[in-house]
C-alpha cells in the first residue's frame, strides 16, 4: 500500500504542475489514472512473487547427462564347410532402412516401464522416484543425448548409471530371445532336413542290399575287368592263332605230327638208343653200298643184312624198353632223331604243342570270366544307375543338413541383427549446479512480466483516455 500511496502523491504533484502549466488532468481522469497504476503496480508485484515462489517451491534438481552411440557399419561372418560349401551370415546396418530407425526403437526401449523398474531397483529406489529420463535424438547422427534428473548429484549419476545398465541388459535378453525363436525356428526344420538324410540312406541300404552292389565304383570296376578280359582274350587268340601258323609249317616240313616229334624227342634223348640208331644206320650204310655191286646170295651182302637186322632187333627192344610201339614208323622217326637240327625243330615243335594247349586252357578261362562279367554287368547296370541317384539325393540331402546346422551357428554369433550394438561415447558425468531452480529463469521471468504487465495496462490507459475524448466531442448531427 506505500507503494501505492506513492504512486497517488507522485502523480497528483505531476497533475498540479500540469494544471498550473494549464495542461492537468480532471479530476475524474486523475482517479481513473490511479486506478490503472494500482492494477499495474498489483500485476508486477504478483509476477515477482511468482518468481520467487519459483525460486522457493520448485524442489531442487540436478542433472547427469550421458552420450550413448549406434555404429553404422554392417558386419558378416562366412564359415566354411570342407567338400560342402560354405555358409554367411550377414547383418545389415541398423541405418540401410529409412522406414526404420533404430534409435527411435532404442528411445522407447529406455523409456519403458520394464526398463526403468529394473534400474530404479538398481538403484535402490522406487518406479516413482526414479522418475522419467529426458532423451534427445540428434538428426542425422547415430548419437543419443540422456539427462536423468535427482535431488543430490551423486543420486544423479547412480540413476545413470543404473539406466545404461537396465537399458543393456534389457537388450541382452531382447537379442537371446530373438537368437532363441530363431534357432527354434530352424531347428524345426532341421527335422526335416535330418528325415530326408535318412530316407536317402536307407534307399541306398536298400538297393545295395537287393543287387549286392555296394556302390558305383563296384560296377566302374566289373566294366573295367571286363574291358581288360576282353583285350586279354583278343591278344590271347592272336598270339595262339600266331603258334598254329608256325606249327603248321614245322609238321609240313618234318613230315611228322605233334604227338610224333614228342615221341621222337624221347627216344633221341636216350644214349643207348642213339648207340644202336648208330650201329643201324652204319649197317644199312653198308649194306646199300654192296648191293649196287655184289648180288643178293654174295656171303658180304648177307654179313651186312644180317648185322642191319640186328642192329633193328635192338632198336625194336629199346623202343619196346622205353614204352614206345617199335612199328617202323616209329623206327623212322628214331632215326630220323640222329641229324640235330630236326632234333631242335622237333623240341620247338613240343614247345609250339605245349604253348597251344596252355594258351587254349587260358582263352577257356578267360572266356569264362568275360561270360560271367556280362552277365553280371547286365545285372548291375540298373541298380547302378539307381545307386548313382540315391547318392546324388544323398549328397544334396546331406548338404541341405549341413548348411541349415551352419545357419544355427552362424545365427549364434549374429546377436546384433535386429538389434544393434550400442556403446557409451559420453559417460554419465557428476553435476556440478543444480539443473532447477535457476535464478537466471527467476530473474527473467520476473522482468518480463514486469514489462508485460506495465504495457497492458499502459496501454489499457491509452485505450480509455480515447474513448473519453470520443465521448466528449460534440456529434456532427443536429
Amino acid at each position: 500500500m506505500t507503494t501505492v500511496n506513492g504512486i497517488e502523491q507522485g502523480l497528483g504533484a505531476w497533475n498540479d504542475r500540469r494544471s498550473r502549466g494549464g495542461g492537468g488532468l480532471r479530476r475524474q481522469d486523475r482517479h481513473v489514472l490511479v486506478w490503472y497504476a494500482r492494477g499495474a503496480v498489483v500485476c508486477v508485484i504478483a509476477a515477482w512473487m511468482i518468481a520467487g515462489a519459483y525460486l522457493v517451491l520448485t524442489p531442487v534438481k540436478y542433472a547427469s547427462r550421458f552420450t550413448l552411440i549406434l555404429p553404422g557399419s554392417a558386419q558378416s561372418a562366412t564359415m566354411q564347410l570342407d567338400t560342402i560349401g560354405q555358409a554367411t551370415s550377414t547383418a545389415n546396418s541398423p541405418f540401410s532402412s529409412v522406414s526404420l530407425s533404430p534409435k527411435v526403437v532404442y528411445k522407447e526401449i529406455a523409456d519403458s516401464d520394464q526398463v526403468r523398474i529394473a534400474a530404479a531397483t538398481s538403484a535402490g529406489l522406487t518406479y516413482a522416484q526414479f522418475g522419467r529420463p529426458r532423451i534427445k535424438l540428434i538428426d542425422e547422427t547415430g548419437l543419443m543425448q540422456f539427462e536423468v534428473f535427482a535431488p543430490t548429484p551423486d543420486l544423479a549419476h547412480k540413476k545413470a548409471s543404473a539406466l545404461i545398465a537396465a537399458l543393456n541388459s534389457q537388450l541382452d535378453v531382447l537379442r537371446q530371445d530373438e537368437l532363441e525363436k530363431r534357432s527354434a525356428a530352424i531347428t524345426l526344420n532341421l527335422k526335416g532336413y535330418k528325415d530326408a538324410v535318412h530316407a536317402a540312406r536307407q534307399n541306398i541300404t536298400d538297393i545295395q542290399t537287393a543287387s549286392g552292389l555296394v556302390s558305383v565304383s563296384q560296377f566302374n570296376e566289373a566294366v573295367a575287368n571286363l574291358g581288360s578280359t576282353r583285350r586279354k582274350l583278343t591278344d590271347l587268340i592272336g598270339e595262339q592263332g600266331r603258334v598254329r601258323e608256325e606249327q603248321a609249317r614245322l609238321i609240313e616240313r618234318m613230315g611228322i605230327g605233334s604227338a610224333n616229334a614228342s615221341l621222337a624227342l624221347l627216344m633221341a634223348g636216350d644214349t643207348a638208343l642213339a648207340k644202336i640208331v648208330t650201329d643201324y644206320a652204319d649197317a644199312n650204310s653198308l649194306y646199300e653200298a654192296e648191293t649196287q655191286r655184289l648180288g643178293p646170295m654174295h656171303p658180304t651182302l648177307i654179313n651186312a643184312d644180317k648185322k642191319r637186322g640186328a642192329a633193328l632187333a635192338q632198336l625194336t627192344q629199346r623202343m619196346v624198353q622205353l614204352g614206345v610201339s617199335g612199328d617202323v614208323e616209329n623206327r623212322s622217326l628214331v632215326l630220323m632223331t640222329n641229324v640235330s637240327k630236326q632234333a631242335e625243330l622237333l623240341q620247338q615243335m613240343v614247345r609250339n604243342e605245349a604253348l597251344i594247349d596252355g594258351k587254349s586252357k587260358e582263352i577257356e578261362t578267360l572266356t569264362i570270366e568275360q561270360d560271367r562279367l556280362e552277365d553280371e554287368i547286365k545285372r548291375l547296370s540298373s541298380a547302378a544307375a539307381k545307386l548313382e541317384d540315391l547318392k546324388k539325393d544323398h549328397i544334396l540331402a546331406e548338404a541341405v543338413y549341413s548348411s541349415a546346422l551352419a545357419r544355427v551357428d552362424t545365427s549364434k554369433s549374429d546377436i546384433y541383427g535386429a538389434y544393434p550394438i550400442l556403446q557409451v561415447l559420453a559417460q554419465p558425468n557428476i553435476p556440478e549446479g543444480h539443473e532447477q531452480p535457476r535464478r537466471l529463469y527467476a530473474l527473467a521471468g520476473g522482468m518480463a512480466g514486469t514489462v508485460f504487465f506495465l504495457i497492458a495496462w499502459g496501454l489499457a490507459w491509452l485505450q480509455h483516455q480515447q474513448m473519453t475524448k470520443r465521448r466528449k466531442k460534440p456529434s456532427s448531427i443536429g
